[in-house]
């Protein structure tokens, strides 16, 4: 993409750019210090909007953090874009997590490598916050672009080779990618 300096996306929003590091927050006085290239000034608010960004959250599961890919940071795409490009035909990619990113990621692979055993698990039902025309849709996706859907189904471990569910089922996977929700950025 190309670069869009902040000033131009904010032009004529009311939005005003202040670059720098937040150094201290008063919740009492309503007050935001921030140190930046004119040193430290201090902003007033009438609401703050706490978005430090996030990261991924493995919630605690054994073998995550080892074993499996993460969409939630630019380093980490590019880790899984640079695996999937090197498996060959026939090997296996279970996504973790039945929302959208999981949604997105396990159809994204599936229809740009059509020549991998995809699988997506959903702790609940496939879409179940949609419509029923809307979690029609999903299945009907699902199945043109071959994804076995795990539906109802909770891991308790990854492996470098499988996904374990909490029923003690192993699920093939030479790539596991983990989609299951963001935590706060430390």
């Amino acid at each position: 993409l190309a670069p869009r300096p902040f000033a131009e996306l904010f032009a004529g929003t009311g939005v005003e750019l202040r670059l720098g590091r937040v150094a201290a927050v008063d919740v009492d006085r309503r007050t935001v210090q921030v140190d930046g290239a004119a040193g430290r000034e201090e902003l007033g608010y009438d609401s703050l909007v706490y978005a430090l960004g996030s990261g991924w959250n493995h919630g605690g599961v054994p073998g995550v953090a080892d074993h499996a890919h993460e969409l939630a940071s630019r380093p980490g795409a590019l880790r899984l874009r640079e695996r999937l490009a090197a498996l060959e035909a026939g090997r296996s990619v279970v996504v973790v997590g039945g929302g959208l990113t999981g949604l997105e990621a396990a159809t994204e692979i599936a229809e740009s490598r059509p020549d991998l055993d995809v699988a997506l698990v959903a702790r609940g039902a496939l879409g179940d916050w949609l419509s029923e025309k809307g979690r029609g849709h999903l299945w009907k996706a699902a199945r043109r672009l071959g994804i076995t859907v795990h539906e109802h189904t909770a891991v308790a471990a990854v492996a470098a080779d499988r996904v374990t569910t909490a029923d003690g089922t192993a699920l093939p996977a030479d790539v596991t990618v983990w989609t299951t929700g963001f935590a706060v950025h430390p």
